[in-house]
């Protein structure tokens, strides 16, 4: 054997005596989290930082709240969704000095989830990480970082409006068979008779074409509004006359009832009849055109 091949073998010697005492370390590095959370466990998600906070509270149908508003079922979604790259998120340090490169200070984004049986996690947020769509974080009573496949700052926003549900109506995918339209001196109804669209304007009927109503339908459907208010943070006196309402009635019988109190200009105030303590405003009302 050469000199040239000798030193070749021992350096190759070396380098596994070398991956064998530093396997430990090194696997630690890459070990995943792997504490998954059920989001149906959840009764309550706290959100702070130094300047504000925001609580939602899941009620006993189920249904969450904000500040007795209605949260978006898509941004429960994604943060149910987000509970798996939480669970598989990788370790990347367990010294406490390198909190700060992370920005992984208490004061920093943090979240508290309240579970059913009366138990609490809390973690903080800190910086993005590495690759988009990645951020560090870590548990308030352990000094590990991790590394999450997901913008958790997003996730658990501060930002009210994200939680919001701003959805009045929407009826996508549902089989209409009337829409009736009020106005104090006339009304007006949409029809399905027999496979085929009518017209009624103060007891007229008139044949209509299809792409007509769809294209009407399409026009509030789904109706999102601009802001939202539970019905006590408002004065009665803007909720005392209707400008207009209309209702629609599905195949299966289910009914949609809105009611649309004028504000300033092209802008209302509405009233699903199905649930009236939530009142909606809407920056501009566009299929009111011709009818005002």
């Amino acid at each position: 054997m050469t000199l040239k091949n000798s030193f070749i073998l021992f350096c190759f010697l070396l380098g596994l005596v070398f991956i064998k005492f530093t396997a430990p370390t090194l696997s630690k590095i890459f070990t995943s989290n792997k504490n998954y959370y059920e989001f149906s466990d959840f009764k309550s998600i706290t959100i702070s930082n130094q300047s504000e906070s925001l609580s939602i509270e899941k009620h006993t149908d189920n249904q969450w709240l904000l500040n007795k508003l209605p949260v978006s079922k898509t941004s429960l979604s994604m943060l149910e969704s987000s509970l798996v790259h939480i669970a598989e998120s990788e370790i990347m340090t367990n010294q406490t000095d390198t909190h700060a490169l992370f920005n992984l200070k208490s004061s920093s984004h943090n979240v508290s989830i309240g579970f059913k049986d009366g138990d609490l996690i809390s973690f903080n947020i800190g910086k993005k990480g590495p690759f988009a769509g990645s951020q560090y974080f870590k548990y308030a009573d352990d000094n590990t970082v991790y590394l999450a496949k997901d913008y958790l700052s997003y996730i658990f926003s501060l930002n009210k409006s994200y939680w919001y549900d701003y959805t009045i109506l929407n009826f996508k995918n549902k089989k209409l068979k009337l829409f009736e339209f009020e106005v104090p001196d006339s009304t007006f109804s949409y029809v399905l008779e027999d496979g085929e669209w009518f017209l009624l304007v103060n007891g007229s009927k008139a044949p209509v074409e299809i792409d007509t109503v769809n294209s009407f339908f399409s026009s509030f459907s789904p109706l999102v509004a601009d802001k939202i208010f539970h019905i006590s943070e408002l004065s009665p006196d803007i909720l005392l006359k209707a400008k207009f309402r209309f209702k629609i009635t599905t195949f299966n019988n289910q009914t949609y009832e809105l009611m649309f109190f004028l504000d300033k200009d092209q802008s209302f105030y509405v009233i699903n009849a199905s649930n009236p303590k939530y009142v909606y405003w809407l920056k501009e009302v566009l299929f009111t055109d011709g009818i005002n």
